[in-house]
């Protein structure tokens, strides 16, 4: 390919959408609605799944909230880099990325 977009070999140019494999890497997907929602929350799920994470992430990492007798609904997404089944409980690691 021939335009701004290619990358030579042993140019030096990192891909920006390659997660470095030393470092953990967590991408997160909430909105204001769904904050408030996991804030009014009466029971909280959390839960990941490693089949439907988009590539370069190995972990689908969600929360979903219930209020009251209304069913439970997803309130958060996360993209995780590493496939580990204990990052539930160390949620989120470093360095974390916030879209709202």
């Amino acid at each position: 390919m021939d335009d701004d977009w290619s990358e030579e070999e042993g140019s030096g140019e990192e891909d920006p959408a390659e997660i470095p494999h030393n470092r953990p890497a967590v991408v997160v997907f909430a909105s204001n609605e769904g904050v408030g929602v996991l804030q009014r929350a009466t029971e909280v799920f959390m839960d990941g799944t490693f089949s439907t994470a988009p590539s370069p992430f190995l972990q689908l990492f969600f929360i979903m909230a219930k209020e009251g007798e209304k069913p439970a609904v997803p309130v958060v997404f996360a993209l995780m880099s590493k496939r580990v089944s204990a990052s539930v409980g160390s949620f989120p690691p470093p360095p974390l990325f916030l879209i709202v």
